[in-house]
């Protein structure tokens, strides 16, 4: 069982690492221009009434885009972090995107700040608390 806030940190080291050549670790530019790592996963949402199988799904870690507008993208643009040291992890379904992770550098130490609480099992299902 691995929790979202260690996937999104063992991630952001992966990005921080391949910065001369991320394609070999997985990454590539998305269609806003951000770096980015999709990987296939089927995903289920436990919830109060059970557990909820969604289906295939994509779980995705990026890069901060520069053009958001939130705190961390201002301090990007402002040259006080680097885009590839704040990442977002997501999981993608049916044209939904949920928020699991954000990570920068105020807060790598602790995990990151997290949205919605799961992990990913040994088999790759990932199960997101709704």
């Amino acid at each position: 069982m691995e929790l979202f806030s260690s996937i999104a940190i063992k991630l952001n080291a992966e990005r921080s690492k391949s910065l001369d050549h991320p394609e070999d670790f997985g990454f590539a530019l998305n269609s806003r221009g951000v770096m980015q790592k999709s990987m296939p996963a089927k995903i289920i949402a436990r919830t109060k009434d059970g557990v909820k199988p969604l289906g295939m799904g994509l779980i995705c870690y990026a890069d901060q885009d520069c053009n958001e507008n939130s705190i961390s993208a201002e301090l990007v643009r402002a040259g006080k972090w680097k885009s590839f040291n704040v990442g977002k992890l997501w999981a993608f379904i049916n044209d939904t995107m949920i928020e699991l992770v954000t990570i920068d550098p105020s807060n790598k130490n602790r995990g990151g700040r997290i949205y919605k609480t799961g992990f990913r099992t040994e088999t790759g299902e990932v199960i997101i608390d709704l």
